[in-house]
């Protein structure tokens, strides 16, 4: 999902994470938003993945001096595990060049040292909008329409606030069923992102927030230059979605044999 939703959000660029050309990206996205059509969900429109970039998947609103502060290292090594067992083991299963999954490579990025000096967490690969590029497509799989496609729950409480409904937390909107849905789509966008090791969680946490119907923007000093780990950066982020994960876990029961 997150690699469906990075491909719309860079359907426009020349450049990205893709190594396709913007028509070529455009053709298959086209033949993918009809296929999706066809299962009778909504797909993702121009509309929709400007909003979502405005609220967290661009990079200038979780990161206002991402560019300034990180840029990518020279050096690149190949990834393997997880997303690729290696030629050798293609080549073992008789499995055909084009068929072979293509590698995956590992960008370090350097981060100014003035900002890992003032920010206890750990910092990856800077503040990161890949939950929301993730859950805008895992929404959409479970047939939210498209105007609802993440940012439902900050839309909802701010009509709420503006109605005067002041004393409601955001996820009191949804019925418990739906809080649940909501509270283990971000904790599995999450997982993912810090279990590769993508991102940290203090990187992660402005857009799973969101999500949840929380904007720190609004408490930040300075939200033209600060990002969460300002807010989140002595420990915080690292509870907070320690917890996350923590009870959207199952722990199944068992019995110790005798």
């Amino acid at each position: 999902m997150g690699d469906i939703g990075c491909l719309f959000a860079d359907a426009n660029k020349k450049s990205g994470s893709f190594s396709l050309s913007a028509k070529d990206k455009q053709a298959f996205l086209h033949r993918l938003s009809e296929v999706i059509a066809t299962e009778n969900l909504s797909p993702l429109s121009n509309e929709t993945l400007e909003r979502v970039a405005k609220i967290s998947a661009g990079t200038g609103v979780v990161g206002p001096k991402k560019k300034e502060e990180r840029k990518r290292s020279d050096y690149e090594s190949p990834r393997t595990g997880l997303y690729n067992l290696g030629n050798k083991i293609d080549e073992k299963l008789g499995v055909a060049e084009h068929m072979r999954i293509p590698k995956v490579m590992w960008k370090p990025m350097h981060i100014k040292a003035m900002r890992i000096l003032n920010t206890q967490e750990p910092l990856v690969a800077h503040m990161s909008g890949g939950p929301g590029e993730i859950l805008m497509v895992w929404d959409m799989l479970c047939g939210q329409r498209s105007e609802k496609v993440y940012t439902d729950a900050l839309d909802v409480h701010r009509n709420a606030i503006s109605s005067g409904l002041n004393s409601l937390q955001p996820m009191d909107h949804f019925s418990e069923k739906e809080k649940d849905a909501r509270l283990a789509r971000v904790a599995g966008a999450c997982a993912m992102l810090v279990g590769v090791g993508h991102h940290s969680a203090v990187e992660v946490s402005e857009s799973a927030l969101k999500y949840v119907g929380q904007d720190i923007r609004s408490v930040l000093d300075d939200p033209a230059a600060q990002d969460a780990a300002h807010l989140l950066g002595a420990g915080a982020a690292t509870d907070l979605i320690t917890e996350l994960f923590e009870t959207q876990t199952e722990n199944e029961s068992f019995t110790m044999p005798s």
